[in-house]
């Protein structure tokens, strides 16, 4: 039976014409729930900076019925500010929060179907923002936290946080960490919350000929290659793969990502580092068929999409030894890293010499994942079960 549901997607992050791969994770999630219901709308407020103009990209306009892209203020850019900065913050909200009641407005006086629900991508600003518009219009809402870390909603008053978050329905979190938060910090209901951990798409991240990859991407046959796929922070633990680096000089690291700590300089001094700036998904699949290790030593993360894809390649993973990387993989599914702790650079010959390395080469996908379009099945099917309460409820 077909489905009549009509949702309404609401964005901090998506693909735009000036930048392709931004909220990329998002647009396919978008893509994907699309399949499953009658239409969609997209609401993805703009920041008001010049120049205003940056339109999303052609391929998420032609999937849904209505995609609007009001103004709103941001005042990210001065958090050094401290304590003036959460009234700047709550400011910006409420900003964010009236171009979303805007375009609601306009989407009703242009008489488009009313949406049985909302999906919003992180807590803030969509979520809170997908929350009060879902209590007054009395439909449901639905928050994807994917957030690496929660510390910056500390950024905002809490008994506003609090009070907010009771109004949305459902919490679809990507890892366990967020979700003790939400309970114990912020007294979400645990029977709102969700874990249910990104997933790769298969139809671009799959095992393919090394050598037709190296040919490709012109590298080396003989030679071993580590990759780095992500922005170039500190959170990311570049600091720390640039002590890797220079402890192994005999192997060459292939850096993708932007570079908005300006690491640049720093890599530059480095022969055996070659930094290729941003790339689309499916040249990264190839680079990760191409090389021989995926390394990433972040110090926090949400569910990092990049292991899952390595995975879904085939290619061994190095990471830090964090939570949200074991609760992926468990014990024995990548090589964990106490670098990040302890200050002391990998030694990556005992990685390549040691069994596990071999097993993992050739057996990576011994902890496999559900893929991109079943984790959206998933989350479809627990928003029917609600939806179906919701209804029995105004009955």
């Amino acid at each position: 039976m077909e489905s009549r549901d009509i949702i309404l997607f609401i964005g901090s992050l998506l693909p735009t014409k000036k930048n392709p791969e931004g909220g990329i994770f998002f647009y396919k999630l978008i893509y994907f729930l699309n399949k499953q219901v009658k239409g969609s709308y997209v609401f993805y407020p703009k920041k008001f900076k010049f120049p205003i103009k940056d339109e999303l990209i052609k391929e998420l306009i032609n999937i849904t019925r209505v995609s609007y892209r009001p103004l709103f203020l941001s005042f990210g850019n001065l958090r050094f500010l401290k304590f003036i900065y959460i009234f700047l913050n709550y400011f910006s909200f409420l900003t964010f929060y009236y171009a979303i009641k805007r375009s609601y407005k306009r989407l009703i006086k242009e008489k488009h179907p009313k949406p049985n629900f909302i999906y919003s991508h992180f807590i803030f600003p969509a979520g809170l923002s997908a929350g009060i518009l879902s209590r007054k219009e009395n439909i449901l809402s639905i928050v994807a936290v994917g957030e690496s870390s929660l510390d910056y909603l500390e950024f905002l008053p809490k008994d506003f946080v609090i009070r907010n978050l009771k109004k949305i329905t459902i919490f679809i979190s990507v890892n366990s960490k967020n979700s003790q938060i939400l309970k114990e910090k912020y007294g979400v209901d645990k029977s709102k919350i969700y874990v249910i951990p990104n997933a790769a798409d298969s139809k671009i991240f799959f095992k393919k000929d090394t050598q037709i990859c190296r040919n490709k991407l012109n590298l080396d046959q003989k030679q071993k290659y580590i990759l780095f796929v992500g922005t170039l922070t500190k959170r990311k633990g570049i600091d720390t793969l640039l002590q890797v680096a220079k402890k192994n000089p005999s192997y060459k690291f292939i850096l993708i990502g932007r570079d908005p700590e300006n690491f640049g300089s720093k890599i530059n001094k480095f022969k055996n580092i070659f930094y290729e700036g941003v790339k689309t998904q499916e040249i990264i699949s190839d680079y990760m068929n191409a090389c021989d290790l995926f390394i990433l030593y972040s110090k926090n993360e949400g569910s990092p999409n990049v292991l899952l894809e390595a995975n879904a390649t085939r290619l061994p993973i190095l990471c830090s030894n964090i939570n949200e990387h074991r609760e992926l993989f468990g014990k024995h599914g990548a090589f964990y890293s106490n670098a990040i702790y302890n200050n002391i650079p990998d030694d990556l010959n005992k990685i390549f010499s040691s069994e596990k390395y071999k097993k993992l080469r050739h057996y990576s996908n011994q902890f496999p994942q559900k893929s991109f379009a079943n984790r959206v099945e998933n989350i479809y099917k627990i928003i029917n079960e609600h939806l179906k309460t919701n209804n029995h409820n105004r009955i």
